[in-house]
């Protein structure tokens, strides 16, 4: 995917547009510490198929810029960013695909924007009345290293706090592998966007009223929290699909990305068909 850069909300944001000019349209949102490249197995398989794709690096994430203030991070913030961005390149209507927080924006981008979104998929999702538990923890783990000695530093301490076998584990090339990467979300995308999950609302009552065509689904291995969460979400959207991706955690897209390209194809060609 070849980036490309815009001006939204005084943020310049990162973005990839790919697949042919006439074709349906899909909005990729990516999920905290993510970026764009969460997308590249996903988009190269939709080309082929005929559709066109966007994908937003959300502000302090990726290429794009970090804002400075918490207001630009709430779920519904984000979720106008993406659709400003999306009615300028000229992808409304469109599917709107979230994984992860990218669920969550995904929602309120379908509730804000309804005539703008043909289709929802959620993957892995925090949206519905998912609830992080461990928010309130590690925003005050970020704030007292995040500003002040980095994001790689905060990689090391987090690391070691949530996986300390596998940190132990990872030779001296991986470990400088993932620390690179979870570095290029800023401090302020880092713990501002948790604070736009921690304030989210429950979602299912105004998701059910909305009545738009809805693919939930998750990896085998996911949490237990977000299957949970994605189950009542789906009790309470009768018309909804939902799938679970086998041989996957979270990162279902990454883990088994054949099983995820099938199932997601097989929703958008139900969709251009009906």
């Amino acid at each position: 995917m070849t980036l490309d850069y815009i001006e939204a909300r005084k943020i310049r944001v990162a973005y990839a547009v790919s697949g042919p000019a006439e074709g349906p349209a899909c909005v990729f949102i990516h999920g905290w510490t993510g970026s764009i490249a969460e997308w590249s197995m996903v988009v190269d398989a939709l080309h082929h198929l005929g559709w066109r794709t966007l994908a937003i690096d959300c502000p302090g994430h990726g290429h794009s810029a970090a804002a400075s203030t918490r207001e630009v991070y709430t779920m519904a913030a984000l979720a106008g960013l993406h659709y400003e961005v999306a009615c300028v390149l000229g992808f409304t209507p469109a599917v709107v695909v979230g994984f992860s927080m990218g669920g969550a924006i995904a929602e309120e981008y379908a509730l804000r924007h309804s005539t703008a979104v043909s289709g929802l998929v959620l993957l892995g999702s925090a949206g519905g009345d998912w609830i992080d538990d461990e928010a309130e923890a590690d925003i005050a783990e970020a704030l007292s290293v995040a500003f002040s000695a980095g994001m790689e530093a905060l990689w090391e301490v987090r690391a070691k706090r949530l996986y300390p076998e596998e940190f132990h584990r990872l030779s001296a090339e991986e470990r400088t592998k993932r620390r690179q990467g979870f570095a290029g979300t800023s401090p302020e995308g880092y713990i501002y966007t948790l604070y736009g999950l921690l304030a989210k609302r429950n979602t299912v009552v105004d998701m059910a009223r909305l009545g738009k065509p809805t693919l939930i689904l998750h990896g085998a291995r996911e949490q237990a929290s977000i299957i949970e969460a994605a189950q009542r979400l789906h009790a309470a959207l009768p018309a909804s699909t939902y799938v679970v991706v086998p041989q996957a955690g979270h990162f279902a897209q990454r883990d088994n990305p054949d099983a995820f390209n099938a199932v997601l194809t097989n929703f958008l060609e139900r969709l251009s068909c009906g």
